[in-house]
């Protein structure tokens, strides 16, 4: 190769150098700030941001909190006790229709008051925004209602069993 080639070769390294230097550089200084409800730590968290509550509103908030947390947490045992009671049933071998049917109907009405404790909070936490407030609640009240029902912290994931995970691939007989 003669030296042309050779300059124009190394200039086009360096600027590739310089082009992933700046990349990553604006990769690690991205705005960091939280832009969704997703990034804000709890839907509390959420809340008192977006509707701005006050010192006084955010202490009934508080209040609203624990009482909802209290009684959703007594419905969220029993609806997982009452899944774990239907899938004991498995073990009995032979399950009859009618006992399966009143199994999943328990699960179903604790679910229904595990809704509407979630409903009546709402309803409270509304109750105490004022009327511009109610409007920005109305419109968020849905991402919300979905960030309540995401797993915290990333989503922990249950213990996986050995009958979850796919089977190899490869070296399959056919």
């Amino acid at each position: 190769m003669n030296t042309r080639t050779n300059n124009f070769l190394v200039g086009l390294v360096i600027i590739l150098i310089m082009a992933n230097i700046v990349s990553i550089t604006l990769f690690w200084m991205k705005d960091t700030k939280p832009r969704t409800m997703q990034q804000h730590r709890t839907p509390a968290d959420f809340l008192i941001k977006e509707l701005q509550l006050n010192a006084a509103q955010q202490q009934q908030f508080e209040v609203l909190k624990k009482e909802h947390q209290d009684a959703a947490g007594t419905f969220r045992k029993e609806v997982k006790n009452a899944k774990e009671e239907l899938f004991d049933l498995l073990k009995t071998g032979s399950v009859a229709d009618s006992v399966k049917h009143n199994a999943v109907r328990k699960i179903s009405l604790l679910t229904e008051e595990l809704d509407l404790v979630t409903f009546n909070h709402f309803e409270k936490v509304r109750a105490i925004c004022t009327t511009e407030q109610q409007k920005k609640f109305d419109v968020i009240i849905k991402e919300v209602t979905r960030m309540m029902g995401q797993p915290r912290g990333g989503g922990e994931r249950p213990p996986k069993h050995e009958f979850d995970q796919e089977p190899p691939k490869g070296n399959a007989d056919n």
